[in-house]
C-alpha cells in the first residue's frame, strides 16, 4: 500500500470538506444555485466555509430610503389616525407595535425598540431605513422631524 505525505492527505481533506459543504448548500437551498467560498486559516489546517444564496435576491440587505409619514400604532391608524404621542407610547406599553404610514401604506418596524420611534410618536418625520426580506417590513436606521415647505 502506497504512504501518502501529510500535504497530499492535507489536499484531500480540504476536497472532501469543499464537496461536503457544496452538497449541505445545495440541499438547504433547495434547487437554487449556491456559492461557497473555501479559505485555509493560515496558521491553522482548518477551513472556513462561507456561504451565499445566489437565487435569492432578498437575502442581501435593500438600500437606504427614504420616506415621509407618520410613527404611530395600528390601533391608533383602525381609530382614523394619530392620537397623539401619549397615547401612542401607551398603546405600545399596553403591547402594540410602532407602524409607519407613509402615503397611506402601512409598514410594520422591525426594529420596535428603535429609540427615535418612541421619541416621534405620533410626528410627521422623514425615515430612513430599509426593506426586510419580504419587501414591506421596514427597518429604520434614523427618524427625524419632517421638513414643512
Amino acid at each position: 500500500m502506497p504512504r501518502h505525505s501529510k500535504s497530499e492527505w492535507n489536499s484531500v481533506a480540504k476536497m472532501t470538506v469543499v464537496a461536503v459543504a457544496v452538497f449541505l448548500l445545495s440541499a438547504n437551498c433547495g434547487e437554487a444555485k449556491a456559492l461557497a467560498t473555501v479559505k485555509t486559516l493560515s496558521s491553522s489546517p482548518l477551513m472556513v466555509i462561507q456561504a451565499q444564496d445566489t437565487a435569492n435576491p432578498l437575502s442581501t440587505p435593500t438600500p437606504e430610503k427614504n420616506w415621509t409619514g407618520e410613527i404611530t400604532t395600528a390601533m391608533c391608524k383602525k381609530a382614523g389616525g394619530s392620537m397623539g404621542h401619549d397615547c401612542i407610547l401607551n398603546c405600545v406599553r399596553a403591547g402594540e407595535k410602532f407602524v409607519f404610514i407613509s402615503k397611506g401604506q402601512v409598514h410594520e418596524i422591525a426594529n420596535q425598540d428603535f429609540t427615535d420611534l418612541t421619541v416621534h410618536a405620533g410626528h410627521q418625520v422623514k425615515l430612513t431605513g430599509h426593506y426586510g426580506p419580504d419587501g414591506k417590513t421596514i427597518t429604520a436606521t434614523k427618524v427625524e422631524m419632517a421638513r414643512h415647505p
